[in-house]
């Protein structure tokens, strides 16, 4: 009996494995598109964490691809054959949380009627990856500190603790610093996770990926549903390249599902889209001479350089107040030749919004960048490319 069920126990083992391993071989087919420097250099720094087994601290806006990028890590880590497990920490309350991080014994609570192995049990010798970790509860901080510095946890109502091996790669659209000063965030958790960390770029900061994005959603889909691949109309482009992308690449996969859903055609216009994506502004350049390339500014003269769709005015402000958006436009309008924006060359409207941005500011660049709503390297190269420096 006893060799029956051991050689039982090998066979669920050895098919586990493989079913683990054609799962992680499904997970790494997951791309990041894109070839912009800003995401290029995220990619080189996520796969040089990958020699390590160093705990990871991702941060992004929602739908930058966190997960994905954790999931680069851990496929070319030496932990990649290991279990890759996934929590969110903000899509359950605090008591089951811990429950499915810590696991339980059977008796610990009121319908605890067999045993249960948590997530970093479940994970070890692989990578756990615990998703909007700055939403957990700070008495599950406490705990999630104890492993990182023993590599122990202690499942509810279990008198004994375990060791484990897991790698943590954690991830959060909130602002830890901060947190930590509201006491929101355990400081010494926040050093323990933040070893390596890695920030993923929003969408406005790479609008070269518009179109490949674009382009992968819609072949992906189609090929799914299995359809005839569609194309967007050069309107529609437009439209869709002029689009602040506020839900970064995830809206843009959602946007690519509805279309495919609705548009009956194999062309999807402008009356297509939805309202607030149809109706985005899309500047009008004066002509080729005015920015030194074509009338859309993705010529080699243009602002954003070669293959770079050229960002509004409301592109640029990101999550920046609207009344500093207004008063740029407004002075655009108010030009002596009548014209409005058309009046303006890209580099004369993006210097008269840094340079208000910068006066309100009193000169200081971060906070200049916070209200740009990018991040402080690519709001000073953008200063140097316009040649804008502050009067010694």
């Amino acid at each position: 009996v006893a060799l029956g069920q051991a050689l039982a126990f090998d066979r669920k083992d050895r098919e586990c494995r493989g079913l683990r391993s054609a799962l992680g071989v499904l997970r790494a087919q997951a791309p990041i598109v894109g070839q912009s420097p800003a995401l290029a250099q995220a990619m080189k720094t996520a796969r040089s964490y990958a020699r390590t087994s160093f705990p990871v601290l991702i941060t992004g806006e929602s739908g930058t691809g966190k997960e994905l990028a954790a999931q680069v890590i851990h496929q070319q880590s030496q932990r990649r054959h290991g279990p890759f497990c996934v929590q969110n920490c903000s899509a359950i309350p605090e008591t089951l949380l811990e429950s499915e991080l810590f696991g339980y014994r059977k008796g610990a609570f009121t319908g605890a009627d067999k045993d249960k192995t948590g997530l970093f049990e479940a994970a070890d010798g692989g990578t756990v990856f615990l998703d909007e970790v700055g939403d957990m509860a700070p008495a599950l901080q406490a705990k999630v500190l104890r492993l990182l510095q023993n590599s122990e946890v202690k499942p509810l109502g279990s008198p004994a603790v375990r060791t484990v091996d897991v790698r943590i790669i954690a991830a959060t659209n909130r602002d830890l610093v901060k947190a930590m000063e509201e006491g929101n965030f355990r400081e010494d958790l926040f050093y323990r996770l933040n070893v390596l960390p890695l920030h993923m770029p929003p969408l406005r900061e790479r609008p070269q990926d518009i179109v490949p994005l674009l382009e992968y959603f819609i072949r992906r889909d189609c090929g799914r549903l299995g359809v005839e691949r569609k194309r967007l109309s050069p309107e529609a482009l437009e439209r869709l390249t002029a689009h602040p992308w506020k839900g970064n690449v995830r809206e843009m996969e959602n946007l690519v599902k509805y279309l495919l859903t609705v548009v009956e055609g194999d062309t999807v216009d402008v009356a297509d889209l939805p309202p607030h994506v149809a109706q985005a502004h899309v500047p009008q350049v004066p002509g080729p001479g005015a920015c030194g390339g074509d009338a859309h500014g993705t010529g080699q003269g243009g602002p954003y350089g070669a293959g770079q769709a050229p960002a509004s005015a409301a592109d640029l402000a990101g999550d920046a107040p609207a009344a500093s958006v207004t008063s740029v436009t407004g002075q655009a309008r108010q030009s002596a030749d009548g014209h409005g924006l058309t009046g303006y060359t890209w580099d004369a409207l993006e210097q008269a919004y840094a340079r208000q941005l910068l006066d309100k500011t009193r000169w200081n660049i971060t906070k200049a960048a916070r209200m740009a709503g990018v991040n402080r390297s690519t709001f000073d190269s953008r200063l140097k490319r316009l040649g804008i420096a502050k009067d010694v």
